[in-house]
């Protein structure tokens, strides 16, 4: 069963920007850009997650290693087929296509 609670994998890798966005790369694709809210106290950040037209498993475990290791409130799942994002902030939603951005809040 793969690990899901560290950013990490064959391919992969997170940084900061200097301006505190944090990435998280899997193969050529920023599979998740979290960029900090205006109020660096604030526990709210701005989640983008991209498939890089990618829509497998191994994105998806590398999508909710990120939110895992970085405290943040969502988790992407699939159901008959469907991809969908549980946020703490927003509910269940369908992910449809390739990008999706959405607010959450950090542990």
């Amino acid at each position: 069963m793969t690990q899901t609670r560290e950013f990490r994998g064959v391919a992969t890798m997170s940084y900061t920007s200097p301006s505190g966005v944090t990435i998280g790369r899997y193969h050529n694709t920023d599979v998740v850009t979290m960029k900090p809210a205006l109020n660096q106290a604030s526990r709210y950040v701005e989640i983008t997650l991209d498939t890089g037209g990618w829509r497998t498993a191994t994105t998806k475990t590398r999508m909710n290693q990120f939110a895992n290791q970085h405290g943040i409130n969502y988790q992407v799942f699939q159901k008959n087929g469907d991809w969908f994002v549980d946020s703490a902030l927003n509910g269940t939603f369908v992910y449809n296509g390739r990008v999706v951005t959405f607010t959450e809040t950090r542990r």
